[in-house]
Parts: structure tokens; C-alpha cells; sequence
């Protein structure tokens, strides 16, 4: 059933990804690319049954980088996106002394949107499928036996974006909200007191589960400003991720609120072998 599930959502985003080109006559030569380098850092709470029964609050922070460009098939329609974060956090439970907790995970997305004509007031829309991979761990100082909890999961889910370009005095700034949703796929859960050495010699029954909304949910979202600044832009933003997994009795709860701060450049890549598109041609956003 997981892989079947997972081997559907795949197969859609390559589908979209790896679509015919339209006619040459049709096809713009240029496309959209839109880049962004990001840091965060801010808040993070973190709940892991498997190492202790007490939450930690703290510190955390993230890199993150994106990727949109406008798909070789229907530039006007589709854009590919491809992101990746890498998170750091340390956090303590209050009232003791040997509470720390430290948490390091990457993750990467894929996904692919659709995007609509634009609303009243120039908001431009887009929605699609999207596939995440999680790999981290927590980390207790304190725990002798099992110090560390694994962090790890594949699945599928829907991203949006929401975005309108507006002037600030003489100063183009472009807002943005881009959410995501992932609701099915797998994800690593050992019951309490399963050490990672019993699993290495075999004792793996049951510890791959199933994700559905009710065991599994991520949800994160980034509120943007861009600072367009001609083709490069100072990027000012809140992102929110917030995630929870329950499984073998265990319930495993993470936010995080960071403060993001980031560059972000358009630029095209242009197919030499055909002709520019002319000067009345509609613009084409990655987004």
C-alpha cells in the first residue's frame, strides 16, 4: 500500500517533469529561474517520547535553498520547484540540569505547480503535488543506553503559493505565502526501549509505519517580502514548520518559528536553437 501510494505521487511528478515538449512553434525560448539562498534562525520546541517524557525549548536555526524554473513543456502553466533545508536546534527541558536535547535533520522536496491566471489585484496562484525525504536525529546527552532518536520519512503531500507584486514607495516588493501539507507515505518509528543495535541485528518487525493524517502530519509554511533590487532581491521572511508522529505508544512533537533572511535572483536559461520570443509576448513567471 505505501509503496503503491508513493510510486503513484513519483510517477505524477515526473510525468509533469519530463512532459513533451509543445510544438516549436509554440515554445517560448526563455525560462524563468528564480533562486533563493536562505538562513534562519529563531525558536524550536521539541518533544520525543522515545528519549525522555518531558518537551525541550530552545534555539534553532536552518539553511535553506530553493529552486523554481518554468517546466520545458508549458512554461505559461507548470514550474518545478526543488528545495532543500538543513536544521539545527538545541533545546532543554526546564527544571533540570541534564535535560539538553540537540536536533539535526535535512530535508528535500520536489514538487511541481500549476499555475492559474492571476486574481483581482494581480495575486498569482499556484498549486501542485509534492514529495518530501526527512532524514535527522535527536539527540539527549543524558540517556546512557539510547541517547539517540532517528529521524526519518518519506511522503507525499500538496504545496500552494500565493504571491503579489506591489510598490512600496519606488521600491518593487514582492510578497508571498507558500504552504505545504504532507499526508501520506512512511515514516521510521521503534517502539520505546528498541535499541538501534536490535534493529541492526534484525529485530526490525513493525518499525516502518504507514502515514496518514492520523500517526503522521507535517505542515510548514514561508511568509516572504522580496526587496526587488532589479534582478536580485533582499528576501525577508517567517517560516513555521510544525510536525508530529505517533506510533508503538510513542509520540514524537517538533515546531519551529524562525526569522528568515535570504537573497533571491531571476534570471532565464534560454534554449539557443530557437528564436527569442518577441517583444509582445506575455511575461512568464517561474512562480
Amino acid at each position: 500500500m505505501i509503496r503503491t501510494l508513493l510510486h503513484i505521487a513519483a510517477s505524477l511528478l515526473m510525468m509533469i517533469w519530463t512532459a513533451a515538449p509543445i510544438t516549436r512553434a509554440e515554445e517560448p525560448a526563455v525560462r524563468p529561474v528564480t533562486v533563493s539562498y536562505m538562513a534562519g534562525g529563531g525558536t524550536a520546541h521539541v518533544a520525543d517520547a522515545y528519549l525522555s517524557p518531558f518537551p525541550t525549548a530552545g534555539w534553532g536555526t536552518a539553511l535553506i535553498y530553493e529552486r523554481a524554473q518554468a517546466l520545458r513543456s508549458r512554461p505559461d502553466l507548470w514550474s518545478g520547484l526543488m528545495a532543500a533545508s538543513l536544521n539545527l536546534s538545541r533545546g532543554h527541558t526546564t527544571g533540570t540540569p541534564n535535560g539538553t536535547m540537540w536536533g539535526a535533520s535535512l530535508s528535500m522536496q520536489l514538487a511541481a505547480l500549476r499555475k492559474f491566471k492571476p486574481l483581482p489585484g494581480d495575486i498569482r496562484l499556484a498549486f501542485g503535488p509534492q514529495i518530501e525525504l526527512i532524514a535527522g536525529a535527536h539527540y539527549r546527552p543524558a540517556n546512557g543506553n539510547n541517547p539517540v532518536g532517528a529521524i526519518a520519512s518519506l511522503t507525499a503531500g500538496i504545496t500552494a503559493r500565493a504571491a503579489r507584486l506591489t510598490m512600496i514607495g519606488r521600491l518593487p516588493v514582492d510578497f508571498s505565502f507558500r504552504p505545504s501539507l504532507q499526508l501520506t507515505g512512511m515514516f521510521l518509528a521503534p517502539a520505546y526501549g528498541q535499541l538501534y543495535y536490535e534493529i541492526y541485528e534484525g529485530d526490525s518487525s513493525g518499525i516502518v509505519r504507514f502515514a496518514w493524517p492520523g500517526n503522521h502530519l507535517i505542515y510548514s509554511h514561508l511568509l516572504a517580502a522580496d526587496l526587488r533590487f532589479g534582478a536580485t532581491a533582499l528576501r525577508l521572511g517567517y517560516s513555521l514548520r510544525l510536525s508530529t508522529r505517533e506510533a508503538s505508544h510513542l509520540a514524537v512533537n517538533t515546531a519551529s518559528h524562525l526569522f528568515v533572511v535570504g537573497i533571491t535572483t531571476d534570471f532565464f536559461t534560454i534554449d539557443r536553437r530557437r528564436q527569442r520570443p518577441s517583444a509582445g509576448a506575455p511575461t512568464v513567471f517561474a512562480f
